[in-house]
């Protein structure tokens, strides 16, 4: 693979897993997923492994970035830092 591929696909996975993220925690709010569990239940910790395998996969878009478009690249990054906030806003409006 060439590195504008790697850097195409590691831009675009971590903000896919962040929806992924989002609709889980609607589908366990929605379901009642986390009834009767003694500890934070399985859509908490499929939540943290989503969130948690974005970190080195946003360190390999990094390091394959453009560096000759520094605005591009932090517009990618951005918009992960906002996917992210959406699903752990979720996750907040979810406990109220």
């Amino acid at each position: 693979m060439d590195t504008q591929r790697i850097n195409r696909l590691s831009g675009l996975t971590p903000i896919a897993m962040s929806i992924a993220a989002y609709f889980l925690v609607l589908a366990a709010v929605a379901t009642h997923w986390k009834v009767n569990q003694p500890d934070e239940g399985t859509a908490a910790h499929l939540l943290q492994l989503l969130v948690a395998g974005q970190v080195p996969i946003v360190l390999v878009y990094v390091a394959s970035a453009d560096w000759k478009r520094p605005w591009s690249m932090l517009r990618t990054l951005l918009i992960q830092a906002l996917a992210v906030g959406i699903a752990f806003g979720a996750v907040f409006l979810a406990k109220l």
